[in-house]
């Protein structure tokens, strides 16, 4: 089993680098008609506006943080917003958010969606899976062991990089 203590490498993904994982994402989804997005806000939102752009699918929102801006140690409690939608999500929906490190964000945002009986089926998409995640992505552009620092997380992680 993978120590998740253990030292990470940094990985800084530029925007056109996030671009070319977005891309490889749509493809793995290509073909699968969802009624929903539900992103995770913040790290879905973009993510889940060029999905609803090239699908077509109306985005709902939920926020959740676990993490302190600027730095890697997760939070011990996930907090969550409630779902945000122009009109009452049902249906297929897509869990979107950029990554999947412990699952712990994913699993709470089940939790929610698992309540909601108008949700007949939940798929989940993000653009980096890590192998220890307690939740598996249903799709995802790559899986690493790296610590992530997206192009729209600059400032947030200015200590680090």
């Amino acid at each position: 089993d993978i120590d998740k203590k253990m030292v990470r490498e940094i990985i800084k993904v530029s925007w056109e680098e996030f671009e070319k994982l977005t891309e490889i994402l749509i493809k793995k989804i290509e073909g699968k008609k969802f009624d929903y997005l539900l992103c995770i806000g913040s790290g879905g939102l973009i993510l889940g506006k060029i999905i609803s752009d090239r699908t077509s699918t109306p985005m709902s929102v939920i926020l959740a943080e676990s993490y302190k801006k600027g730095e890697q140690e997760n939070l011990s409690k996930v907090h969550l917003s409630k779902i945000a939608s122009v009109n009452k999500i049902y249906g297929k929906i897509l869990i979107v958010d950029d990554l999947a490190d412990s699952g712990n964000t994913l699993k709470k945002v089940l939790e929610i969606v698992y309540e909601e009986k108008e949700i007949t089926s939940k798929k989940i998409a993000v653009i980096f899976a890590k192998p220890w995640s307690i939740i598996k992505p249903d799709f995802f552009a790559e899986k690493t062991k790296n610590w992530i620092i997206f192009p729209y997380e600059k400032k947030e992680f200015k200590e680090i990089l």
